[in-house]
């Protein structure tokens, strides 16, 4: 059975962040998290450069949890933090 896992490429804007190229391990929107620099973050997202220690998530489950909102932005539409990033989803081997 094929799993995927889920790497951030690079955010929407174009600004570089200390986790661009990882993949992700925990992420939860409902909760504030820390970056890898101790910075505040608006959502839980712990990531790894380890492609081997990434996540697994069933490929709906993937793309679900991509889209995962908490709130809504100024502009009335939801909060989706993790879309803040380009991402690929890799099928991986079980």
């Amino acid at each position: 059975m094929s799993a995927v896992i889920i790497q951030l490429l690079v955010t929407v804007s174009g600004i570089p962040t200390p986790i661009d190229g990882q993949w992700v391990v925990e992420y939860d929107p409902t909760r504030p998290g820390r970056g890898p620099n101790g910075e505040e973050m608006s959502a839980h997202l712990v990531t790894t450069p380890d492609r081997a220690r990434a996540r697994r998530f069933e490929p709906a489950e993937a793309f679900a949890t991509y889209r995962l909102a908490h709130g809504t932005r100024g502009d009335g539409k939801p909060d989706r933090p993790m879309t803040a990033w380009m991402v690929e989803f890799e099928r991986v081997d079980e």
